[in-house]
């Protein structure tokens, strides 16, 4: 005979009765745009990006937000790529990659 296993236990951190749940008033939420930042007035931002001005902090995220943009032009031009290649992939051609002996 074989030991069954006990049931394994899920654990869900969302529920909790140990603590209730505190609503975050406007000035606790961190603002997700640049526009919403008030930059220099905000020490908790300036410690979580572990710069010590908000000149340079600034400068990071402008210089983060170009290089996205350029990542996402490359991508583009990969996926592009892509398309065309397929494109001209005929199915006689990918039945002999397939069945090709390795």
């Amino acid at each position: 005979m074989e030991a069954s296993s006990p049931p394994q236990q899920t654990c869900c951190f969302c529920y909790s009765s140990k603590k209730a749940s505190k609503k975050k008033s406007k000035a606790d939420r961190v603002p997700l745009d640049l526009h919403e930042i008030e930059w220099g007035k905000n020490d908790e931002i300036l410690s979580d990006m572990s710069t010590f001005s908000a000149q340079e902090q600034e400068k990071r995220y402008k210089k983060a937000k170009e290089k996205e943009k350029e990542i996402q032009q490359e991508a583009k031009k990969v996926m592009n790529w892509v398309k065309q290649a397929s494109s001209r992939m005929d199915v006689s051609s990918i039945e002999k990659v397939i069945n090709e002996p390795k």
